[in-house]
């Protein structure tokens, strides 16, 4: 999965899957732990190996970089390109 770069939390990381699901999201993973964000309403489709307060606090940490994690999504899924709405 390839990791959206410069963007670290408490040693979590942004990741994308290059052929998973047509619905964009980013997971953020450390280790076994990992909270799955959609990107279109930034809610948590999962979440393993961490508590609500935590994946709470991850999912705010993507959506501060909806951005950058869309245009992560996009540059490996050329063919479901997302745009978000602010």
């Amino acid at each position: 999965m390839p990791r959206l770069k410069g963007y670290s939390r408490r040693g979590f990381h942004i990741y994308v899957n290059f052929n998973e699901g047509r619905r964009a999201h980013v997971h953020v993973t450390l280790g076994g732990r990992e909270v799955l964000v959609w990107l279109d309403d930034l809610t948590i489709k999962r979440k393993r190996g961490v508590n609500s307060t935590e994946a709470e606090e991850l999912r705010k940490w993507v959506q501060s970089l909806k951005y950058e994690c869309r245009e992560h999504w996009n540059k490996y899924h050329q063919d479901k390109k997302i745009e978000l709405e602010d």
